[in-house]
């Protein structure tokens, strides 16, 4: 029976594990699009401001490792629709 517990907290740990990279791969990806944005924003003139448009790759990993997958997934569409506005309002 211990040897038994042992192996399923092990399978357990693994998949803990496993989960924590692929959320730490995916806000590294935020975090990238996110200063991408940042950019994106000034180059275009959209005068965005606050943290949403922050040019601070760390704050916004931090952010997304604290957050849901969806939540981080909201907030990239968020800033995606923002800019195709200003993109937009731009060429009129």
């Amino acid at each position: 029976m211990p040897l038994e517990a042992a192996n399923r907290e092990t399978r357990l740990r693994a998949a803990e594990l496993r989960a924590c990279e692929g959320k730490r791969s995916a806000c590294l990806d935020y975090a990238n699009n996110a200063v991408s944005h940042n950019r994106s924003m000034h180059i275009n003139r959209c005068g965005y401001s606050g943290t949403r448009w922050s040019s601070n790759f760390g704050d916004h990993r931090y952010w997304c490792m604290n957050v849901s997958r969806e939540d981080a997934r909201r907030e990239h569409g968020a800033r995606i629709r923002m800019l195709h506005e200003c993109r937009s309002a731009r060429r009129r």
